[in-house]
């Protein structure tokens, strides 16, 4: 729904799918009839938008904000240990386009330290590292939903979840190994149904869950992602065992912040951002090591009183440094000092 004092949206189409070399058709049209002060471009600095908005700012005297996602390196080098010619092609791409934008962007959001380092190493001086805020309003501590989400699945013990995508790079494998060596302890499973993921991993998934004989310890849940808040109040420990590969490493990983801000203890794999966003509130395992990764969630139920201090840090880190606010004050802070300049 467009509120009467909500910005103008403009639908425009596109030309070519891949976000580096997409063109945005009128961009430069729409530009010239709002005249910004501020051009925020949600797209990496190495992609021809930004080689379009950000000269056009500079023509028209505007200033150019760009937010990247970026966590891997594109010197020549990592790019062709990466992933060979074809890694060292991308990179001379993303290095050139990089090379037309950059003296025309003023600022660069990252959300991650890799990408923080990587644009300060190639010559970026503004750059400044911020959170994909959650909504505070929608993931947070809700008692009542825990109580009834609890009863309606006859959730009477500890509750370990996964929340995200059935992909092999998210290492359900490995938590479902780990859950494996716990079976002694009193806890339940909660994942989603894969109705989604009808995929060669799925195949995986489903018959390692049999093999391992955990199909009587896991409820399987079925929710959008506003539904999904009353599971995480459900849950009490949130795990997320990404696995890193040549080409890709965690960016981000948005369902922790949200699964801390609905007071989960979280364990996750030291797998790119993953550490950066849990801090001190929460434990961090060696990526594949299934006897660490049991280690610490044994140590959680056997310990509810630990559980219960790591839901509350979790709690407080995510309300201060993570959630929408927190992105906003850095947007709003950032945004002023530029126009201001």
């Amino acid at each position: 729904k467009i509120e009467s004092n909500d910005p103008e949206i403009f639908f425009v189409k596109t030309k070519r799918s891949n976000p580096r070399l997409q063109k945005i058709i009128g961009l430069s049209s729409i530009l010239d009839k709002k005249k910004p002060d501020i051009v925020f471009l949600d797209n990496d600095p190495g992609s021809l938008q930004a080689v379009e908005i950000s000269k056009w700012c500079k023509k028209n005297n505007s200033k150019c904000v760009i937010q990247s996602c970026e966590n891997l390196s594109f010197d020549y080098k990592s790019s062709f240990k990466r992933a060979g010619i074809k890694g060292f092609l991308l990179s001379f791409i993303k290095n050139y386009l990089n090379f037309l934008s950059k003296k025309n962007i003023d600022y660069i959001f990252t959300i991650n330290n890799a990408g923080t380092e990587i644009f300060k190493n190639i010559g970026y001086k503004n750059v400044q590292k911020i959170p994909l805020g959650f909504n505070e309003n929608l993931f947070n501590d809700f008692p009542e939903k825990r109580t009834e989400i609890r009863k309606k699945l006859e959730l009477n013990n500890t509750v370990i979840a996964y929340f995200g995508r059935i992909v092999p790079e998210k290492g359900i494998h490995i938590l479902l190994k780990a859950l494996a060596n716990l079976k002694y302890l009193e806890w339940t499973f909660i994942l989603d149904d894969f109705e989604l993921y009808k995929n060669s991993y799925f195949e995986t998934i489903s018959n390692l869950i049999s093999e391992l004989d955990l199909k009587s310890r896991i409820k399987y849940i079925k929710a959008d992602h506003k539904e999904i808040v009353d599971y995480m109040n459900a849950s009490d420990i949130t795990v997320l065992a990404s696995i890193s590969t040549p080409k890709w490493k965690e960016q981000y990983g948005r369902v922790i912040p949200e699964a801390m801000a609905c007071k989960n203890s979280v364990i996750v794999a030291n797998s790119g951002a993953l550490p950066e966003l849990v801090g001190d509130a929460g434990f961090v395992f060696e990526e594949k090591n299934i006897d660490e990764l049991a280690q610490n969630i044994e140590n959680l139920i056997k310990n509810q009183n630990i559980c219960s201090d790591y839901k509350e840090k979790a709690y407080q880190r995510a309300q201060k440094h993570l959630s929408i606010k927190s992105q906003f004050e850095i947007y709003d802070k950032i945004f002023k000092e530029i126009v201001n300049k």
